[in-house]
Formats: structure tokens, C-alpha cells, sequence
């Protein structure tokens, strides 16, 4: 922020979670949660499909709770002058 003109900036990281609930929830983190990395990503053939089987395992083996979803992200809070 400092580079653009802010002064007295400070920055607080939280942690946040996002939760999908329910079967279409789970449905819908499956396919959205690894669409964040894709773009950073170029996959040769054949890997998309094995880094979606990856996202999937991953998630159901530990982030499933009451029935839906729940990803711990952290979040950057910035502030400061003009």
C-alpha cells in the first residue's frame, strides 16, 4: 500500500472460514476450491483431472463437517492514509 501513496499503513491477517453446506455444497467446494489455483496452473494432459481427484480426496478425508463443507482461509485486512 505504502508503494501507491498510503501512509501509516498497518495490515492484521485473520483467519476466516467458508462453508458449503449440505450434499450440494460439497458438490459445489469440489468443483470451485481448486478453480482458485487453476488459473496460476498449466496442466500437461492428463493432470487437471488427477489435481481435481487430489482437491477431492483432500477435502472429503478432513474438511467435511455437519454434512457440508469448512475451509480455514486467512484474510489480509489492510488500512492506512491517503
Amino acid at each position: 500500500m505504502e508503494k501507491v501513496g498510503f501512509k501509516d499503513c498497518k495490515v492484521e491477517i485473520h483467519t476466516v472460514h467458508i462453508s458449503y453446506p449440505g450434499e450440494e455444497g460439497i458438490e459445489y467446494a469440489m468443483e470451485a476450491l481448486p478453480g482458485f489455483y487453476n488459473g496460476m496452473m498449466n496442466f500437461r494432459e492428463g493432470e487437471k483431472e488427477r489435481w481435481m481427484e487430489l482437491w477431492r480426496d483432500e477435502l472429503l478425508g478432513g474438511y467435511v463437517v455437519d454434512g457440508g463443507i469448512k475451509v480455514a482461509m486467512t484474510g489480509n485486512i489492510g488500512w492506512g492514509t491517503k
